[in-house]
């Protein structure tokens, strides 16, 4: 604003001053831009990922803003938060509504520089962090039973639970535990009814197991939540077969024979599969009865694993069919599993079994004795393939096998060879075994076999008479013949050992034996040896017979010194300290032994005949006398003459160690007051001494056993285990040699003692004074005591605590005595607690420290507390209450007696005593009737020495309750001024009391939430009779409880639909009609509603659903509706521009050029009609056939062919943007060419 002044004296000059420019600020929104709160999501709902990322703008702040307040409100219970931007930007943080839930209000507050202010219009947003508000989503299988079989499976019916209602989404899906990742979906969708469906689901194709069922739901602002998970378990497979089984049937063939069968019943048992369970139902049928049983399963059966049932057994040679199957608890059905079982009491039904010898074969020779073949015949269906056993046995009962095949014709034959029977008689002996084990023999079958030799001869070795060769005699053993037959042609030796070594030695005519009669057997294993001697006639006839000698050409020899001779530290070093050593050793079973020492031959040592050990102990009258290196050997010989030695040296000492001392434990290990007295604390000392250079040392101590380090001919060992304590130990030290020599040192000392000794203390008051356990009231007294063992202890101290610092005060004992004492050298005490020490020491340098307490009782002490404060201050310090019987207590000296005195509520004195408990605590009930008001209780202590001591206790008594709440909403507005329906949310509360304090509860008194000033707000809803209460709590804590009537809270209208009756426009969606009707919707039950043709400045009262527009075209925002409902809450809906267009104007046309005669004939050669008055965004359209058929019109003209056209043939017509249309009827025409 521009200032001008100027001023006019009387004469009429004027003078004009300087002007001045100011402004003038009323306003903090000076630009007139309305300060506005633009939402990051348009919709108004944040969801939990959402309050980190995005917020909201401030538009339209002027530039002279200083500062900018949001304010954030807590629609539930009318908490808020402030929040100051900064500037200049003004930008609001991204993660301002981490810390808010539910429905916020917004507010923003500005502040110019001349400190005017300005609001920007609220916002309601909410905040949903959650989809599953009452945490009880979840999905799972429509059914009781959560075992589902293979028919179950294919359609399984499934349920969704706890949907909250503003779900926009559903995804669920199903899978096998084991299998995760492979997810099937479920179908989820929303029905016409808004409610929820699941489709079954079909879990035929997956495996048997566990399979789970879960769901995601997405509500509107974008929060996900996982739904509870549901399992049930599939269970397609039925159990695996069973088996079945005859416990009868001992040789499980399948057949029953005498031994194993039962005239009356036979048993068949029923193998149940691991996967068999209780109450699974098995079914069993037999074959005899014809029945078929059922059987439900126990735990039992399913322990034993199987179930016999009883069944009629079958008869001679019927057959037993058993057949069975399992169905489990999920309906699914086993394999049917069969059994049978035969009586079958022959294994010859039909003709005798017999072999079949023909002629040629009944004397059997040396060609054919080895290639025998007969038929056998009489062998029924139901013998075992392998059930035939050929025995040939000769008239000395040797017997060979022979084999029973079927040939290729399929008849039974045996073959066999009975070269190594004896001439003779043979019979051929036949068991066949049918099927069920019956078994039959054959008739009798005998052959003759006849092909050896009768002719004679003897085969003569020259060995000696225990038929043994050493190995001198190996490379040349004789042999002759005697007496040999003339009938011989033929001779073979064959020669063979034990390990199956075998060679012919000599083969050929007998002139060829009659020349170098000798074998090499070196080369033969030893052992027995045998010799196969063969004579053949001319016609192959043969005799065999065998001699055997026995091959020995080694013997072996092994010894040493014996290990209980070998006293060295090695077991095998053949170091020793035995005058009269054992030797050990072993050789051959039939050795003889010698053994050589220091000149002399011991001969015929034992040898064990079995084993072929031996052992030889030197005689005491042997006795090596001088120590030194002795040379053994040991020469022997066995019965077939081989003969070894060996030999060993073994070295003899028997001198024990020298220089062998015990210097005791180490110095630093011997804590006692001498570095000699072996008296210590340690419990793991090191010992120490001197031995002679290679020896070993081992101490014995405590029942162990340590050995010792030895270096340079000294040694040291330390006890790993510690010792036990208190106690004096024995322990001895040996040292042994090389040569297992020791010497001992026994019977040693050593004692542990690891405890100071123990010390007792007391006061010792003077005369006149007392002691009372640690208190006296003697400030000088004196102390004394006792140790336990007076003769260990090598010093007492004693040291006075003073305030922290240690004082020591001289102490004395008692000659003869354990007793010590000690005499106050100090200043008097003062009243208070006091604490000194006694270290002890003792001759093992064992330390210990006793701390003691006393007290110096000159005064007494009491203290009182009420106990029954029942006041709202914090901390209760105002000693008010509205118990009528209030409890008081508090702390006092040890043995002391309390008195109490006070005044009943009629003015009488009341006197109670209390004692003081071990802790120093006492505590009294009043219990006689006490006034309102203050009240007065005098607490006196007396201790045992004789101190008083006097507290006063006041308190008040106050049990009136305060006067009940008052209460009114600030602003009712519904349709009825006290129907408390209203859309301002806030109570008001009245009858407050001084000191007192009020809280609310919303869930009828089950919560309470504490008032602030003088009102509270209530979230939008509606409540019951008496679920909103108040309550007002007085300083003494009585309480008087308001009970609020039923109230609605509601602040929030939703806007109306609308939408175009009809949207006659060229665009279905384009807002242009013809129609003027605007239908409306949404309207809540009780609300009206208006409209605005104005953009807002006049309303009308809608009626029905509908309102009507005049014919006109209507900006944005220029038609409004809004809605307001019963508690006041009003909604402006603002509709886009809408055009109301019911008129279109007829068309001009003319002919481009009238050619006739006339220039107003209509008749011309120009077949061109020219139009005009076309609207915008209007189309038009020609007709040649008085409006039966229509052509799109183009630019501005169309052409007419030549013809003459009757009035109104042709017509023009106009269809504008809105749908309205008008046709023009043009009079006759005539287009001609000529």
């Amino acid at each position: 604003m521009k200032i001008q002044a100027f001023v006019t004296d009387e004469a009429g000059n004027t003078i004009h001053a300087k002007p001045e420019i100011i402004e003038i600020d009323t306003s903090a929104d000076g630009d007139d831009r309305d300060l506005k709160i633009i939402l990051d999501n348009p919709d108004g709902i944040y969801n939990n990922d959402e309050i980190n990322t995005k917020s909201f703008s401030i538009f339209g702040a002027d530039t002279d803003i200083e500062s900018v307040i949001v304010t954030l409100t807590r629609v539930s219970d009318n908490t808020s938060q402030d929040f100051e931007l900064s500037k200049p930007s003004w930008n609001v943080s991204k993660d301002i509504f981490k810390d808010f839930d539910g429905d916020i209000e917004i507010s923003v507050k500005v502040t110019d520089i001349e400190g005017n202010t300005a609001s920007a219009v609220r916002e309601i947003i909410t905040i949903d962090k959650t989809a599953d508000v009452d945490s009880d989503f979840s999905v799972t299988l429509n059914s009781v039973d959560k075992t589902v079989n293979k028919v179950e499976s294919s359609s399984l019916p499934i349920k969704l639970l706890g949907v909250d209602t503003d779900i926009k989404s559903i995804d669920a899906y199903f899978y096998h535990k084991d299998k995760p990742d492979t997810k099937f979906e479920i179908n989820v969708f929303k029905n016409e009814d808004g409610v929820w469906v699941v489709d079954d689901i079909n879990a035929s194709n997956l495996d048997d197991g566990q399979i789970v069922i879960e769901a995601v739901a997405i509500d509107i602002a974008g929060n996900s939540v996982l739904s509870e998970i549901d399992e049930f378990t599939l269970d397609t497979k039925a159990d695996q077969p069973l088996s079945i089984s005859f416990p009868s049937d001992i040789e499980a063939d399948g057949y029953l024979q005498d031994e194993e069968y039962n005239l009356t019943s036979t048993t068949a048992r029923i193998s149940l599969a691991l996967d068999a369970e209780v109450d699974d139902l098995l079914y069993v049928h037999d074959s005899i009865s014809d029945i078929e049983e059922s059987y439900s399963l126990t735990e039992q059966d399913i322990n034993n694993g199987y179930v016999d049932f009883e069944l009629s057994s079958p008869a001679d040679n019927q057959v037993l069919t058993v057949r069975s199957y399992l169905v489990d608890s999920a309906g699914n059905t086993s394999e049917t599993t069969t059994g049978n079982i035969e009586r079958d009491t022959e294994a010859d039904r039909g003709q005798a079994l017999r072999v079949d010898i023909p002629e040629d074969l009944e004397k059997v020779g040396l060609e054919e004795q080895d290639t025998l073949l007969f038929s056998l015949f009489g062998v029924d269906n139901d013998i075992k393939d392998d059930g035939i056993k050929v025995t040939f046995i000769d008239s000395e009962d040797n017997s060979v096998p022979g084999t029973a095949v079927k040939n290729e014709d399929g008849f039974w034959v045996i073959k066999g060879g009975i070269s190594t029977l004896k001439d003779g008689d043979v019979t051929i002996e036949v068991i066949a075994e049918d099927t069920a084990g019956n078994t039959v023999i054959n008739d009798d079958a005998i052959i003759n076999k006849d092909i050896q030799a009768d002719f004679t001869g003897d085969f003569l070795l020259a060995v000696d008479d225990d038929h043994l060769v050493n190995e001198n005699e190996s490379n040349n053993v004789q042999y002759d013949f005697e007496n040999l037959d003339s009938r011989v042609d033929k001779i073979k030796i064959v020669v063979s050992d034990s390990t199956g070594k075998s060679t012919t030695m000599k083969e050929g005519p007998v002139v060829l034996f009659n020349d170098d009669k000798y074998f090499d057997i070196s080369t033969f294993n030893d052992g027995e040896i045998t010799f196969s001697i063969t004579l053949y006639d001319e016609h192959g006839n043969k005799r065999d017979f065998v001699e055997t000698i026995t091959l020995d050409k080694t013997v072996s020899v092994d010894f040493r010194l014996d290990v209980a001779s070998d006293t060295g530290f090695e077991s095998d070093d053949n170091k020793t300290n035995d005058t009269t050593p054992t030797f050990s050793g072993t050789t051959d079973t039939d050795g003889k032994v010698e053994l050589t020492i220091n000149g002399k031959t011991y001969k015929n040592i034992t040898v064990n005949e079995n084993t072929g050990n031996w052992s030889f102990t030197i005689p005491d009258s042997d006795a090596i006398t001088t120590d030194g290196i002795y040379d053994v050997d040991v020469y022997v010989e066995d019965k077939a003459g081989n003969t070894n030695n060996d030999s060993v040296t073994i070295d003899l000492e028997t001198t024990p160690p020298e220089d062998f001392i015990n210097t005791g434990i180490l110095d630093e290990d011997d804590t006692g007051s001498s570095k000699s007295d072996e008296i210590t604390s340690e419990r793991m000392p090191t010992f120490s001494g001197s031995v002679e250079e290679g020896s070993r040392v081992t101490l014995y101590i405590g029942g162990k056993q340590y050995p010792a380090s030895v270096t340079g001919g000294v040694w040291e060992v330390t006890v790993t285990s510690p010792l036990a304590t208190n106690k004096t130990h024995l322990y001895k030290v040996i040292a042994e040699d090389i040569y297992g020599n020791t010497s001992v040192l026994e019977q040693q000392e050593l004692t542990i003692d690891t405890k100071a000794p123990d010390i007792t203390s007391s006061i010792t008051p003077s005369d006149d004074k007392l002691v009372i356990d640690s208190r006296t009231n003697d400030t000088t007294p004196s102390f004394g005591g006792t140790v336990s063992d007076k003769n260990d202890v090598v010093s007492v101290k004693m040291y006075f605590d003073d305030n922290g610092v240690e004082k020591e005060i001289n102490v004395a004992f008692t000659a003869g005595t354990n007793e010590w004492s000690a005499d106050w050298p100090f200043d008097a005490l003062a009243h208070g607690n006091y604490s000194y020490k006694l270290v002890v020491e003792d001759v093992a340098g064992n330390s210990d420290s006793y701390d003691f307490n006393f007290s110096v009782d000159v005064r007494a002490e009491v203290t009182v507390d009420f106990r029954s404060d029942t006041g709202t201050a914090s901390p209760k310090v105002e000693n008010i209450t509205n118990i009528e019987q209030p409890s008081i207590g508090g702390t006092g000296d040890l043995n002391s007696t309390i008195t109490l005195s006070y005044k009943n509520d009629s003015g009488d004195d009341v006197t109670q005593t209390v004692p003081v408990n071990a802790e120093g605590n006492w505590s009294y009930t009043i219990t006689d009737p006490l006034a309102e008001g203050n009240n007065t209780v005098t607490v006196t202590l007396i201790d045992p020495f004789g101190n008083e001591d006097v507290q006063e206790l006041n308190f008040t008594l106050d049990t009136t309750p305060p006067a009940e709440l008052g209460y009114a909403l600030e602003e009712d507005t519904g349709s009825d001024d006290d129907d408390f329906v209203t859309t301002n949310p806030k109570v008001e509360v009245s009858h407050l009391e001084s000191d007192a304090f009020w809280e609310y509860s919303l869930d009828a008194g089950a919560t309470w939430a504490i008032g602030q000033g003088t009102f509270f707000n209530l979230s939008d809803g509606t409540y019951a009779s008496e679920q909103v209460q108040l309550r007002q709590t007085d300083k003494a804590g009585n309480i008087a409880v308001s009970k609020l009537p039923p109230i609605t809270i509601d602040n929030t209208v939703e806007q109306l639909n609308y939408e175009l009756e009809e949207d006659t426009g060229s665009n279905l969606n384009d807002k242009v009609t013809s129609n003027p009707t605007i239908e409306v919707s949404n309207l809540e039950p009780g609300a009206f509603w208006q409209y605005s043709v104005d953009a807002g400045e006049t309303w009308q009262t809608g009626q029905g659903t509908s309102f009507t527009l005049s014919e006109d075209v209507y900006v944005t925002d220029q038609i409004q509706i809004r809605h307001t409902d019963k508690a006041g809450n009003s909604v402006v809906t603002l509709l886009p521009e809408i055009t109301i267009d019911n008129t279109v104007a007829n068309l001009t046309y003319s002919l481009r050029e009238d050619t006739g005669e006339d220039t107003s004939d209509n008749v011309t050669s120009n077949p061109t009609i020219d139009i005009d008055n076309l609207e915008a965004g209007a189309t038009w359209e020609y007709s040649l056939d008085a409006g039966k058929t229509w052509i799109p019109g183009q630019d501005t003209s169309f052409d007419v062919p030549e013809g003459e056209y009757e009035a109104n043939e042709i017509q023009i017509r106009h269809t504008d943007k809105a749908g309205n249309s008008v046709v023009t009827l043009l009079p006759e025409i005539t287009i001609s060419s000529y």
